[in-house]
């Protein structure tokens, strides 16, 4: 990541589709421009889909905040998958 690219809570909403109007496509922009974030918004939303399927994860969206992310950048359900063992 570069110094002037966004954090990756920012990038997560994005992913998330949580973002909108100014900030979704200043955000837009950049990871279109970045080869760094474009690919952690493309695993971010990969990780989303799995955990979508395995019903560990609402569908998103807008407007949806029941799984706001830690200071970390990660959703609950992607922290309890980070710590699984396996």
């Amino acid at each position: 990541m570069r110094e002037s690219c966004p954090d990756k809570e920012t990038l997560l909403l994005y992913a998330e589709g949580e973002l909108t109007g100014h900030e979704a496509e200043e955000v837009g922009s950049h990871v279109a421009d970045c080869e760094t974030c474009a690919e952690t918004v493309s695993s971010l939303r990969a990780v989303a889909a799995v955990l979508r399927r395995a019903g560990l994860r609402s569908t998103g969206g807008p407007g949806v905040t029941s799984s706001r992310t830690d200071s970390g950048g990660l959703t609950g359900a992607s922290r309890s998958a980070r710590a699984a063992p396996g």
